[in-house]
This record gives C-alpha cells, sequence and structure tokens, in this order.
C-alpha cells in the first residue's frame, strides 16, 4: 500500500518535528543557565532536542524514500549541506 507508507511515513516526521519544537523551550533554558561551555554541550546533549534531531533526520529520510519509491523526486535537504564557497 504505496500511499499509506506515504502517509505513515509523514506522520512519523510530522511527530518527530513535534517532539523537536517541544523539546526547544527546556533545551533554551538549560543553555541559557548554564555556567560554561561544558555546561552547553551537556544541556544539548542531553536534552529531549538533541535525539529530536535524530528522530528528525531519520523520519525526513524515510519520507524522501516513501515518496521517491512512488516516482517522485523530492528532496527535503534531510541532511545538513554545508553551504559551498
Amino acid at each position: 500500500d504505496a500511499p499509506g507508507a506515504v502517509a505513515d511515513a509523514h506522520e512519523a516526521h510530522v511527530a518527530a518535528v513535534e517532539a523537536v519544537l517541544s523539546a526547544i523551550p527546556a533545551t533554551r533554558d538549560a543553555v541559557e543557565s548554564a555556567a560554561d561551555i561544558a555546561g552547553i554541550q551537556l544541556a544539548l546533549t542531553s536534552s529531549g532536542f538533541a535525539d529530536g534531531q535524530a528522530r528528525w533526520t531519520i523520519t525526513c529520510s524515510a519520507l524522501e524514500q516513501a515518496v521517491r519509491d512512488q516516482g517522485t523526486g523530492l528532496d527535503l535537504r534531510c541532511t545538513r549541506q554545508d553551504p559551498q564557497p
């Protein structure tokens, strides 16, 4: 069920985006209260935001692939591209 696969991938990606967005306030507060760079790094790596980013990338790639499997080209820019000089 190809359209179902796309819908499932879309729902998973929307849930991942919502998880990242909901983690931002707590992550921001933890970063703001950090006393040094090590504290900032700890705040970022131990937050739901870090886990959410990984989940976002995985679900984004899965959504891209589900759409491509339907014969439609799609580039959601799921992975970070460094700007070219």
